[in-house]
This record gives structure tokens, C-alpha cells and sequence, in this order.
């Protein structure tokens, strides 16, 4: 191989990608425009398929177009493709929260799984002329292969938001709307190029509804939420909440927050989320800790509650909205005070319930009406209640959920938490 050349692989399991399919995958990307020439060598093992592209650097023009694409379908039963990817630690990172996905299907009890497309490209090395061209060319190359075979291609997360316009407008030079509709919902955007509206966010509704269920509460009085991290997602849910039974008495993060004992309104909401001065609710941020609350949502970043922050919450429960939000020594500290911990894995949970209606959809090949939609919405709902009926005011459910999805795969997966890991 020429020592300028560029290693591309792909890995996947038999029982999941046949040999067919891979070549057909290969040859898509070898007779795109936009690609150059590609050499291809298929190597064969008993457990794995091994496939190399090497590809000459002066072919590229300085342009190389990296992905991955990461295919799962049941927990502990993971494939990987590695489509022109050359960092492990990516790679590791795109399998943690495979598996990280796998858990929440198979607590929802969705059979087919689903998989994540990450794109990657060199800054700098791309005009938006020809990242248009390549999302076009693979997203056709996905609706034409892979949505029609049965790897239930589910989710597609972007690694870089600046290429979300440029993947819309090339969603929108499809030809085949149906092609089109199927892949907005992919990439979460269904009403920029038409499909499914069951509601303003799904994951505001998701989170408002579960938290009032289980949250016990006096007859007439609101379950009062303090919110931990003040960015659009939020803002919004917030202002949901305060419209929809719940009372949001506190919002903040370093360096800024507001507190009402009698809850804040959107208007407020509003101006929080603009960091404007409102002496009226102005509060200092470790005093705004402290209030006594019913819930704390956790919905600002991973690792953002470390065990100081554990120590002065004065709450019923804590709720993680981002993955790992809550420390490892947090999580002990939090369990110790009697305090419930709900996490990510059970609340994050409304993108896969939008995935699973989509993958309902392609099987019967049209869309559900609005009133199906809420329906198995609420069914999900019941689901998530019957897990925590056994021990709905202690730790140990949540405790057991939360070991599972960090504790087996800690050591192997250290992207989860750097270099620390478990003797």
C-alpha cells in the first residue's frame, strides 16, 4: 500500500450486514461523484467481515469525507461500521453510546434496536457545495439499501451542527418524497421536510408526564422542580412544565440564577434564558441549591452534579435529563441521603419513542394518524411506570438501572469516564 494512502474499514456481524449488502455499500460510494476512485479488498473471518479501502492522497484533492456509521440491534449484540474513520477513540466513543442506546430500547422493550450514522469532516477540508453533494450521496445510498433491509437504521446524530442546514437542503433535493420523509425523520428534523408532528417536543411532554406520575404530592399542590442549566432545551421545558401542572420554583447555573417560592412565570422563564437581571427573583446560585423542592432536573451537561453539589441539595428526588450527568461519588452521596435518583435512562427516552413509530411506519408504509401516535406514546408511559412500581419512593430500581448502563462496561468503554476506571 502506498504510505500516503488512507485506511478505511468497516466491521460488522454476518447475522446483521450480509456480504451483499457491504458491496453494495462499497460500490455506492465508489460511483459517487464526489468520491474518488476506490480500491477494494474484502478479507473474511469466522466472526467478523473485514473490508479496506486504500485510497491515494493526491485522488482527494485535499478533500477526505470521514463517517461512522454504528449499527446495534439488542443489548450485548453490537456491530460496528467504520466508514472512512481513522480515530479509535471516536470510534469508542460512537460504541459507548451505542450500547448507551441499546439500554434504553431494551428497557422500552423495542425489538429491532436501531443505529447511529455520526458524521465527521476535517475542518476546513470541505466547501458547503460539496457536503451537500455527500449527504446527498449517502443519504441515497442509505434510502435505496439500507431503510429497505432489515437493520432498522433509527437514529442519525450530527457531530458537527454547522452541516444541519447543508444535510437539510440536501434532503430536500431528493427527488422521492418518500425517500425524503423517511430520512428527515433520521435526522429529527420531520417538519423541514415533512412528516409526523405529534406535538410541539416529545421530550418535554415525556418528562412532564413521568415526573408528575411518579412524584407523590398533596391533593391541590403542585410538584415544585428546580431546573440546573439554563440553554434552549431547558428554557422550553421549563416554560412546558409551568403550563402543564408542574411549578417551576427555580432555574440557574453558575454565575446566574432565579428563584420564587410561588413559581416563575414564562415571562421569566424567558428572561432567564437571556441571562437578563431580574432583581425581583435574583438569586445567588449555591443558595438556590439549597431551596427545598420536590425535584431537581439535571439539564445542563455531563457531570455537571459532582458530590459538593450532592451534599447541599435539599430535594426528593433528582432527575438526569443528559447522560452521566451526575458523578459516580454524587450518585453514592445522593443514594446515602435518601435521596431518589432518576436517570437519563429512563427519561431520555422520547427520540427512541419517535424512532420506534418510524420504524412501525416503514414496516405498514404509511404514516400514523395523531390520535395512534399519543396512544402508543401513553403505552410507553405505562411501561416506564410499571418498572418503578416495585419501589417507587427508594433507590434501589433506579440505583440497579443506573449501575447497569455504566457499571459492565466501565473498564472496557473508559471514554465514559476518561481514565478513571474500577479496580
Amino acid at each position: 500500500m502506498n504510505a500516503s494512502a488512507q485506511t478505511v474499514r468497516i466491521y460488522t456481524q454476518k447475522s446483521v450486514l450480509s456480504e451483499n449488502t457491504l458491496k453494495q455499500i462499497i460500490k455506492r460510494i465508489s460511483d459517487s461523484k464526489t468520491e474518488p476512485e476506490i480500491k477494494i479488498i474484502l478479507a473474511n473471518s469466522s466472526k467478523r467481515i473485514k473490508v479496506s479501502f486504500p485510497m491515494k492522497e493526491k485522488e482527494f484533492s485535499g478533500d477526505m469525507f470521514r463517517g461512522c456509521l454504528v449499527i446495534h440491534n439488542e443489548l450485548n449484540d453490537l456491530s460496528i461500521g467504520e466508514i472512512m474513520f481513522n480515530d479509535e477513540i471516536e470510534v469508542e466513543s460512537a460504541e459507548a453510546h451505542s450500547i448507551l442506546n441499546s439500554m434504553k430500547y431494551s428497557l422500552l422493550g423495542i425489538p429491532a434496536g436501531g443505529a447511529e450514522l455520526i458524521f465527521a469532516f476535517e475542518q476546513g477540508r470541505y466547501s458547503k457545495q460539496n457536503r451537500v453533494k455527500i449527504f446527498k450521496e449517502f443519504f441515497l445510498m442509505l434510502s435505496d439499501d439500507v431503510l429497505t433491509s432489515e437493520m432498522n437504521l433509527s437514529i442519525i446524530k450530527l457531530k458537527n451542527d454547522e452541516n444541519y442546514p447543508l444535510i437539510i437542503k440536501a434532503l430536500n433535493e431528493i427527488e422521492n418524497p418518500k425517500k425524503a420523509h423517511r430520512l428527515a425523520f433520521l435526522i429529527g428534523a420531520p417538519n423541514e421536510i415533512g412528516g409526523l408532528s405529534a406535538g410541539e417536543n416529545l421530550e418535554e411532554v415525556w418528562i412532564n408526564n413521568f415526573l408528575t406520575k411518579i412524584m407523590s404530592r398533596e391533593e391541590g399542590k403542585k410538584i415544585k422542580v428546580l431546573i440546573h442549566g439554563i440553554n434552549s432545551r431547558s428554557i422550553s421545558a421549563a416554560k412546558h412544565f409551568e403550563t402543564n401542572g408542574l411549578s417551576v420554583i427555580g432555574i440557574g447555573e453558575k454565575g446566574y440564577a432565579l428563584y420564587s417560592q410561588k413559581g416563575l412565570s414564562c415571562e421569566d422563564l424567558e428572561l432567564a434564558g437571556m441571562r437578563v437581571c431580574n432583581e425581583k427573583f435574583e438569586a445567588d446560585y449555591y443558595d438556590f441549591l439549597k431551596k427545598s423542592a420536590d425535584i431537581f432536573v439535571e439539564m445542563s451537561c455531563e457531570g455537571a452534579i459532582d458530590s459538593v453539589i450532592a451534599e447541599m441539595l435539599n430535594v426528593k428526588a433528582v432527575a438526569e435529563t443528559v447522560d452521566f450527568s451526575i458523578q459516580e461519588y454524587a450518585f453514592n452521596i445522593l443514594e446515602k441521603r435518601g435521596i431518589t435518583v432518576i436517570p437519563s435512562i429512563l427519561l431520555a427516552v422520547s427520540g427512541n419513542i419517535l424512532n420506534y413509530l418510524e420504524f412501525l411506519q416503514k414496516k405498514r408504509g404509511e404514516e400514523m394518524t395523531k390520535s395512534e401516535v399519543e396512544m402508543r406514546f401513553e403505552s410507553f408511559q405505562m411501561q416506564m411506570e410499571s418498572l418503578l412500581a416495585p419501589d417507587i419512593s427508594g433507590n434501589s430500581l433506579t440505583q440497579s438501572l443506573y449501575s447497569k448502563a455504566v457499571g459492565d462496561y466501565e473498564k472496557k468503554y473508559r471514554i465514559l469516564y476518561g481514565e478513571k476506571t474500577k479496580e
